[in-house]
């Protein structure tokens, strides 16, 4: 009776373990199926090297996997790349290769989204059309805000920030701004596509934060405004109530 459990437990042990083909083979499926997840990731942008995964190696957002998707890079090229001997797979990935393998398409799978690292709508200094001009710049500066969104009957309307009053000032030479100066009288001025040196975008809340981040850390050109700020949103659109805010103040804390 001992002997029939201990065969059946043998046969169950065996049973439940790949073979080293099958090993070697469940290792190239899964090495493929990062390359596919970088793929979507980088698709319709241009990339430094010569394959996704060396991007992500040497991207910010992979370096927490970059040693040991390295040497898995290497194990798949072997696998691939040389021939069988004694009638089996060059080299037997081990169960530690598989599960680093796991990790990453777990992670490429779900990233961590931009609403995480966002700061929350409730944190965030709002204002409207009637809002004393000179009383929010106190304000913005008291609490180290450098962008206010404003809204119009609850909607969000456009952004007011120092580059709302130089453009004002600009087109209004020698024009005061007192103690009845208003937001709304900057009105022209404050929707996210008439600002003069910045630009600001949105995107929804699941987007993977380190998009965001690469976003507010890419040098502008001479043709294109600096990316200020990210809103977030349920889905990016600038229709939908306002969930959080991402500045170039806070990328620097983007890390895991």
């Amino acid at each position: 009776m001992i002997d029939c459990i201990r065969k059946m437990r043998e046969w169950r042990d065996k049973n439940m373990e790949l073979s080293d083909r099958e090993r070697a083979e469940r290792f190239i499926e899964m090495y493929r199926r990062i390359e596919d997840k970088l793929g979507e990731k980088y698709a319709g942008r241009r990339i430094k090297y010569s394959s996704v995964i060396m991007q992500f190696i040497n991207e910010p957002e992979g370096a927490e996997f970059s040693d040991e998707l390295n040497t898995c890079r290497e194990i798949r090229n072997i696998l691939i790349h040389r021939p069988d001997v004694a009638g089996g797979p060059p080299l037997i990935p081990s169960d530690g290769t598989i599960k680093v393998l796991n990790a990453i398409l777990d992670y490429l799978n779900a990233p961590p989204p931009a609403i995480d690292y966002a700061t929350p709508a409730g944190r965030i200094l709002k204002t409207d059309f009637e809002q004393n001009v000179i009383q929010l710049m106190k304000t913005m500066n008291k609490k180290g805000f450098s962008h206010t969104p404003v809204f119009e009957h609850g909607r969000f309307f456009g952004v007011f920030s120092v580059s709302t009053i130089f453009s004002y000032i600009l087109d209004n030479p020698g024009a005061a701004i007192d103690e009845y100066f208003k937001v709304g009288m900057l009105k022209k001025y404050l929707p996210i596509d008439k600002h003069s040196i910045e630009r600001f975008e949105f995107v929804s809340k699941d987007t993977n934060v380190w998009d965001v981040k690469e976003k507010l850390e890419r040098k502008c050109s001479n043709k294109n405004k600096r990316l200020a700020a990210v809103f977030v949103t349920e889905r990016g659109g600038m229709d939908e109530d306002l969930l959080g805010i991402i500045t170039p103040w806070d990328v620097v804390l983007i890390n895991r």
